[in-house]
């Protein structure tokens, strides 16, 4: 589990990654990032990215539930662009 300190670090490490290959890499590397928020915050990435890819209710529970290191390489530029660069969770 992170602490606040670990996640600013995580944050800031992640301020430098400006390719995709990058983006993808951090992803699976720092998964606790991720998952530190609250679950609505984890349910709106989802439902965002479905919405944007005009998922299927059916294809956006698959993706849920897809391995964290299997996620398609697309999602996880998306999560780290929507949580990381685009700061769009509360990291509080």
């Amino acid at each position: 589990m992170l602490n606040s300190i670990n996640r600013n670090l995580y944050i800031h490490i992640g301020s430098y990654c400006r390719t995709d290959s990058e983006k993808i890499t951090y992803f699976n590397k720092y998964k606790d990032v991720f998952f530190y928020q609250n679950s609505k915050e984890i349910d709106d990435l989802f439902h965002i990215y479905a919405n944007m890819k005009r998922l299927s209710e059916s294809e956006m529970l698959d993706l849920i539930s897809t391995e964290w290191l299997n996620m398609p390489d697309v999602f996880k530029i998306f999560a780290f662009d929507y949580c990381i660069r685009d700061a769009n969770y509360s990291f509080q």
